[in-house]
């Protein structure tokens, strides 16, 4: 398990069980970039289960963005934002069950989950598998997985189409076009044949 959490409302236990001050830990992060990580147990209403929590402090630049849209956003709803907030804004703050890794290879997963997340939004919205037609197990499992097979297939096709011409030539990228970049390089195209 690897996620995000709101350090305000995130209550953890040392293995002794004393509560885990996270705000005095993440202060000890002074300088941007600087990371820490704390073993942490977490309580539930049947069980507990160990982990730790991972943090880094934000650049100078990123708490800035993050303070003006927190001022943003409680101008717009008309609230007032709590210093805590502002303090636990200059920090990211992952909990994780994995126990191999340092806390910067974890916190280098984390983006990365969050492209896996993106994509399983973008294929509920697009391929509509958000809802499943049928009760039954097997059928529900048949249209799953064809609906994954069509969203797969055409985003392979979307890829190999992108080098494809209608004329059945397929399209390189023109040398001078790319003497200017490769933002540019679209604009000019030749043809060749395969």
């Amino acid at each position: 398990m690897l996620v995000r959490i709101n350090p305000q409302s995130f209550v953890a236990f040392s293995a002794k069980g004393a509560r885990v001050a996270l705000s005095a830990r993440l202060q000890g992060l002074s300088r941007a970039g600087r990371t820490g990580q704390w073993p942490v147990v977490l309580h539930g209403p049947r069980s507990s289960f160990s982990g730790r929590v991972c943090a880094v402090r934000k650049s100078e630049l990123a708490i800035q963005l993050a303070h003006r849209r927190l001022h943003r956003r409680s101008s717009k709803k008309q609230i007032r934002t709590r210093p805590e907030t502002l303090e636990f804004a200059k920090y990211v703050v992952v909990f994780t069950t994995r126990s191999i890794g340092s806390a910067e290879e974890i916190l280098q997963l984390y983006p990365m989950r969050w492209q896996i997340e993106l994509a399983f939004k973008r294929m509920k919205s697009l391929a509509r598998l958000g809802h499943l037609p049928e009760y039954d197990d097997r059928s529900s499992c048949a249209w799953l997985y064809g609906k994954l097979f069509v969203a797969l297939l055409a985003q392979k096709t979307i890829r190999v189409g992108r080098d494809i011409s209608p004329s059945g030539t397929t399209i390189s990228p023109c040398p001078i076009a790319q003497s200017f970049g490769a933002n540019s390089a679209s604009r000019f195209i030749r043809y060749r044949t395969p």
